[in-house]
């Protein structure tokens, strides 16, 4: 120890000492990899001192390094947040080479605690035990270490091949699919992780590898215990949704990406009336289509606001001169266009911004074209990043150009400006809960109810109903919706059979049936039915939500 610094120099250059350093690195590394994606405290991340943010702390990952080989040649066992993780890398033998030195066994291994204490919550450590659960554990930890390294491979240091340790390289050429799934070599853990892994690396090449990630670790945090690849499909799609609401994400950006997952998962045979018999390797159906394209909304009427205030513009005055064109549509800002007529002598004292009705500050000019005469220009959101960065805003409001000349001498006017938008049609959303919290009667035609009385008037253009029922075997259950107008849509009719809880989304898209109720009135009282129709297993009605666009 030096100065506050530890220096490690082993005299074996690739003995035990470089071993445990290299899994030390590594596992920092992946400690802040993740935390960055958002795991953290209060999701039971691996800490020894949780500095007070949640969750539980001393659970730090206790990795080994061990000098022989090892079950597995690497694991990592993962208990309930506040226990230590324990990581294990051994020797492979056949090469003589160690698992603690290739960073994407390690990587591969971290990333097992991770899902483990994200899936299902920090304090549930049997939440990927189904097959296809356990499967998606494989890929999960594949995925991160072909994301971080930039390959299609794992392993292929420490096993001295290229082609890794998996079937297949993660390219655009892999050749199965989740129809594969419980056929052929489709019934062992590692290889039905293959195709979970190889779905969402192409789910990166159309969507980029930094948003994926963070789509992937967003999505475990919303993910049930035990899901299906569906019912991991249906949480990157919500945590989507979710980026689209905290306004992470423009309306123009989250349309690519939904349409990147959606391809990516057809493509690999999860397109939207896939299905399966729960998280189990039974009942297994591809579907190759992408979802039917939602109509496309008419946008409103090009804006256009302009004026000529001929205003001076005072020389070497900070403050300059300010002019509000006011913008009375509704709607939110599909594409921006800022022109500018200024005459002045020296546009390399010109300082120009603009203030939009949010707020945001844009600088569209900074004291550029030095000697220039005159600065007659447009600003477009297709060539301007910060006008860009407006798109999705609502429109309505007072804009603001303000004109500042920052040296002296040289003097201008502002003749004229003008704004230009194309908007996105306004759709209202309607979102509506409840919680019966309802137990159901085994064995029994009645079943239970539960109603939700839209005041709201207007016709159903989409529709989404999600459900939160506990129950030890959904093949029993059956779930139907009716609508004010009478109208009966089945949703979930005795498939699953012995998976547990049926927690998942419905809607117009990825449920044909739900397309019935498209164009009626969306006002009155919208019942959910929920029967258990065969002995002996029971369960819970907890609670269900209505979504309707209009």
């Amino acid at each position: 120890m030096q100065i506050g610094t530890l220096v490690m120099n082993p005299t074996d250059g690739t003995g035990d000492e470089q071993m445990v350093l290299n899994i030390f690195y590594y596992n920092c590394y992946m400690h802040d990899f993740f935390y960055l994606l958002g795991f953290r405290e209060q999701d039971g991340n691996f800490q020894r001192d949780n500095l007070g943010r949640g969750g539980s702390g001393a659970d730090r990952v206790d990795a080994r390094a061990h000098s022989g080989a090892v079950f597995g040649t690497a694991n990592m066992s993962t208990p309930i947040d506040g226990l230590r993780p324990v990581m294990n890398m051994g020797l492979v033998t056949s090469t003589n080479r160690h698992t603690a030195l290739d960073s994407s066994v390690v990587f591969h291994e971290f990333t097992h605690g991770v899902t483990n204490r994200l899936v299902g919550g920090p304090a549930d450590d049997r939440a990927l035990e189904a097959p296809q659960s356990s499967g998606m554990g494989e890929g999960w930890s594949d995925y991160i270490a072909c994301t971080i390294n930039n390959s299609t491979v794992v392993g292929d240091w420490v096993v001295n091949s290229s082609s890794g340790i998996r079937g297949f390289p993660y390219d655009s050429n892999f050749p199965d699919h989740f129809g594969k799934l419980g056929t052929g070599r489709y019934t062992e853990v590692h290889n039905i992780g293959e195709i979970w892994c190889a779905t969402l690396m192409e789910m990166n090449r159309n969507v980029g590898k930094v948003l994926g990630a963070q789509l992937v670790v967003d999505a475990l945090k919303l993910t049930a215990a035990n899901p299906s690849f569906l019912d991991a499909l249906d949480a990157i799609l919500r945590a989507l949704d979710d980026k689209l609401a905290a306004g992470q994400l423009t309306p123009a950006q989250f349309d690519t990406a939904h349409t990147g997952i959606w391809k990516a998962f057809a493509k690999f045979g999860m397109g939207p009336v896939a299905q399966s018999m729960g998280a189990s390797l039974a009942g297994v159906v591809a579907d190759f289509n992408l979802p039917s394209p939602a109509p496309t909304p008419t946008p409103a009427p090009g804006v256009k606001v302009e004026a000529a205030p001929n205003l001076a513009i005072p020389d070497n005055q900070p403050a300059g001169i300010s002019h509000v064109l006011n913008v009375s549509d509704n709607g939110r800002i599909k594409r921006l266009a800022v022109a500018v007529d200024i005459v002045h002598t020296y546009i390399g004292d010109l300082r120009v911004t603009l203030t939009t009705p949010t707020g945001k500050t844009i600088v569209l000019h900074n004291r550029a074209g030095g000697s220039q005469d005159d600065l007659v220009t447009a600003y477009r959101s297709e060539d301007v990043l910060a006008l860009a960065a407006v798109l999705g805003d609502q429109a309505k409001g007072d804009w603001r150009l303000q004109v500042a000349d920052l040296a002296s001498m040289d003097v201008g006017r502002l003749r004229r400006w003008t704004i230009e938008m194309d908007l996105e049609s306004t759709t209202q959303t309607i979102h509506q809960e409840a919680s019966p919290a309802l137990a159901i009667p085994d064995a029994n035609q009645v079943g239970v109810s539960s109603s939700i009385a839209i005041a709201q008037t207007g016709k159903v253009g989409g529709i989404k109903v999600t459900v939160d029922i506990t129950h030890t075997w959904i093949g029993d259950l059956r779930v139907e919706l009716v609508s004010p107008t009478g109208q009966q849509v089945l949703l979930h009719d005795q498939s699953g059979s012995s998976a547990d809880n049926l927690i998942r989304s419905y809607d117009s898209v990825t449920s044909p049936a739900l397309a019935s109720v498209i164009g009626q009135p969306v006002q009155g009282d919208w019942t959910l039915h929920v029967r258990d129709i065969v002995a002996q297993d029971i369960g819970k009605f907890n609670r269900w939500s209505l979504d309707l666009s209009l």
